[in-house]
């Protein structure tokens, strides 16, 4: 049921009222101070004067009262002392910031703004009542929460602090990264894999770890996963500020001008697929439930992804946490360019294509998993001859899969 808003007070209204008393009493006093003067007209000069100044107080108090009731009535005065509705306040409130146009801003900054939403579906209602009526409303309660309430009866959780609330979705954060395991996470991979030929592209001291698997993927692994982006690829999008009930803008921008598509539940289910994640979810000791979704991209002649880091200071607000590693797969063969550069190290260094090869790397330190590691901004040079076909996994600190299920983490995607 929608809710109903209900009439609004009229405090500048009952103002106006006391106001107009207030000017029919100076009124009548000017009246008495009027007729005083004419009886004292062969009194002392000091009585005239007196005479005369109470006249003049009278003839202002009348002005002002009159120049205040009409003033309280075009509701020009006092705003202050009233409240704007919800909604025009919800208007006017700008976003703030956005900290980092690659991850975002803070969701928790937006929280007393959601209060306002009205509870409406953004959805035609038409739609929202069919997807309720198949079970939507429990099978994706956080779409349905944000885009289909009113179908759902769950105005309230429109508000992403009351739909994120831990408790109420029944979430525990079991952290993947304590202080100082990155170190031994990365240690020990060219011992745990002797067939992938690890080997490092940068380490410690000196710089972040960035270790290179060979031959990570085979052919039949490496053909279903462009596959399974044949006829879905879009034009990439980099991550913008946070909507009052919790949905993250996508901003088009010509720091990032490739194209990508997102394995779903059906790409994630298959199992050559399966095969590829739970080699990633070994190799990093880290459970499948912390990913996001498979990325597949691809880049042809010109077509970039400028400096920027995979993970913000601002993810540790949200309950899956920041984006602790990068698991980088490399699809093709580039003729010239497409590299993964890493920018920030003195001197900087670059990966280039390899069909079958992966990269992993941290975002965050090996000290304080909450901390961004700023020595891991990197790029996607531009592809200079052939293309660039590549994937991408995101591992974040918690559970990813349950936040995300419940609308927490910013990202939505349509129903078919």
């Amino acid at each position: 049921m929608v809710r109903q808003r209900a009439a609004p007070s009229t405090p500048a209204a009952e103002r106006a009222a006391a106001a107009a008393k207030k000017a029919t009493a100076a009124k009548k006093a000017a009246a008495a101070a009027r007729n005083a003067q004419k009886g004292a007209g062969s009194g002392s000069s000091k009585s005239s004067w007196n005479l005369m100044s109470a006249l003049y107080v009278a003839i202002g108090v009348l002005v002002l009262a009159v120049v205040v009731a009409t003033l309280q009535q075009q509701g020009h005065l006092f705003q202050a002392a009233e409240q704007p509705s919800t909604d025009a306040a919800a208007k006017r409130a700008p976003l703030p910031p956005v900290e980092d146009r690659s991850r975002g801003m803070s969701i928790k900054s937006i929280a007393e703004r959601a209060k306002s939403l009205p509870c409406k579906n953004r959805h035609t209602d038409r739609d929202c009542h069919n997807f309720a009526r198949h079970g939507h409303c429990s099978e994706a309660p956080g779409w349905m929460a944000v885009f289909c309430p009113a179908s759902c009866n769950t105005c309230e959780l429109k508000d992403p602090s009351v739909r994120c609330d831990a408790e109420r979705i029944g979430y525990e954060r079991t952290p993947a990264l304590e202080p100082g395991s990155i170190d031994d996470l990365f240690a020990n991979l060219p011992a745990r894999y002797p067939e992938y030929n690890v080997t490092y592209l940068s380490r410690p001291p000196s710089g972040p770890w960035v270790v290179k698997f060979h031959n990570f993927l085979d052919d039949e692994e490496i053909n279903t996963l462009i596959n399974q982006a044949a006829g879905d690829l879009q034009r990439s999008t980099d991550q913008g500020g946070f909507s009052e009930d919790g949905v993250q803008e996508q901003v088009i921008s010509q720091g990032r001008t490739s194209e990508n598509a997102w394995c779903d539940d059906e790409c994630e289910s298959n199992p050559i697929v399966q095969r590829v994640m739970n080699r990633i979810a070994e190799a990093t000791k880290v459970p499948q439930d912390n990913f996001e979704s498979f990325q597949l991209l691809r880049y042809q002649i010109g077509q970039q992804y400028t400096r920027h880091h995979d993970s913000s200071a601002s993810d540790n607000e949200m309950l899956a946490g920041p984006r602790i590693l990068t698991f980088f797969l490399y699809l093709s063969d580039v003729e010239a360019g497409g590299g993964t550069r890493f920018t920030d190290l003195k001197p900087p260094i670059t990966n280039n294509p390899e069909r079958g090869s992966a990269i992993l790397w941290p975002s965050v330190t090996n000290d304080d998993p909450r901390r961004i590691d700023s020595k891991t901004f990197h790029q996607a040079l531009p592809v200079e001859k052939g293309t660039k076909l590549a994937a991408n996994i995101w591992i974040h600190q918690y559970n990813y899969v349950l936040p995300n299920l419940h609308g927490c983490t910013g990202s939505f995607s349509e129903f078919e």
